[in-house]
C-alpha cells in the first residue's frame, strides 16, 4: 500500500511540475525518477496531495500539502 501510495503521489508530482514564464504556465510531464531527484535536491518545490484528508493522514510524501 505504501509503495502504491508513494508511486501515485510521485506520478502526481511529476505530472504537475511546471515552469512559469511571462505569466504563462507551462506544464511538463516528467518521469518518476526525475521527479524524485528534483524533490530530493531542490527546496523550491511544492507537493500538493489532492487525495482526501483521510487518505493523506494514512501516509504521504514528506512535506506534502493536503489541499482537501
Amino acid at each position: 500500500m505504501k509503495k502504491e501510495l508513494f508511486l501515485s503521489a510521485l506520478i502526481l508530482a511529476s505530472a504537475t511540475l511546471f515552469a512559469e514564464t511571462n505569466s504563462i504556465v507551462i506544464y511538463k510531464q516528467i518521469p518518476q525518477g526525475i521527479a524524485k531527484e528534483i524533490m530530493d535536491t531542490r527546496d523550491d518545490i511544492i507537493i500538493l496531495d489532492v487525495r482526501t484528508k483521510k487518505e493523506f493522514d494514512s501516509g504521504h510524501i514528506k512535506d506534502a500539502n493536503c489541499v482537501k
